[in-house]
Formats: structure tokens, C-alpha cells, sequence
């Protein structure tokens, strides 16, 4: 079962929160980097991955890094590139400098949900998800 609400916030911000997402920023930071097709010194090869799988798994990466580095107390986010307005570009504000990636946009259009239903639908996800097959 996942952990309650109340759990998840009395832990929220928390230093052990803070050091477990600073860890998995490092993590996945290196995995991107050892995954990354436009990256000249990426372990796996062709050879070992097709590049579509690679990007699949590096834009993932991405994503997640993205919101493990904003818990950890990174700034990071999503801005669009006026020159690439078609790749929204993910950022992350390390210590060491800023880092970025392009990502490709979510394939599905806004299916115009209201706020309401949006939570609904949260609501019935989360009942799936805890109730035993």
C-alpha cells in the first residue's frame, strides 16, 4: 500500500527527504550521461541500444531528475526555446552550473478537463492503484 498523505507531508522537506532526491538527482544525472546519444562520451553505443530506446530512456530520466532536483531545493523546470518552440527545454540549476535538455512535447491535446475532474480522475487512479487485484 503507499504511504498516506499524512505521512508523505510530515516527511515532506524533511532532511532524509532532501538528501534521498539529492541522491537520486546524482543518480539519474549519471545514467543520463552515460545513455545520452548527443553525448560524444556515452557508454552505451548504438550497437548496444537503438537511439530512439536511448532517447526514450534519457527524456524519462529527464523528467524525473527535473522533479527530484526541485524537492531537493534545485531550481528546476520546463521553459520553451523561441528558436526550438516545438522541443520544450528542461533545466536544472546545479551547483556546478546549469544544465539542459530538449525534450520532445506530450503527444496527447488538452482534452479539456476542469479542475474538478481532474481530481476525480486522480482519486479513481489512486483507488486502482490501492486496491487489490
Amino acid at each position: 500500500m503507499a504511504p498516506s498523505m499524512s505521512m508523505l507531508s510530515k516527511a515532506w522537506g524533511s532532511p532524509a527527504v532532501f538528501d534521498m532526491m539529492r541522491q537520486l538527482v546524482a543518480e539519474q544525472l549519471a545514467f543520463i550521461a552515460d545513455i545520452d546519444p548527443s553525448n560524444p562520451l556515452a557508454v552505451v553505443t548504438e550497437a548496444e541500444m537503438p537511439e530512439a530506446e536511448r532517447y526514450d530512456k534519457r527524456n524519462k530520466a529527464v523528467m524525473m531528475c527535473v522533479g527530484a532536483a526541485a524537492v531537493a531545493g534545485y531550481k528546476a523546470g520546463y521553459r520553451f526555446d523561441p528558436e526550438t518552440p516545438d522541443w520544450p527545454v528542461a533545466y536544472i540549476e546545479l551547483p556546478s552550473g546549469q544544465v539542459a535538455w530538449h525534450l520532445p512535447q506530450h503527444t496527447e491535446p488538452y482534452d479539456l478537463h476542469s479542475t474538478g475532474s481532474k481530481y476525480a480522475r486522480i482519486r479513481v487512479f489512486i483507488a486502482d492503484v490501492e486496491s487489490p487485484l
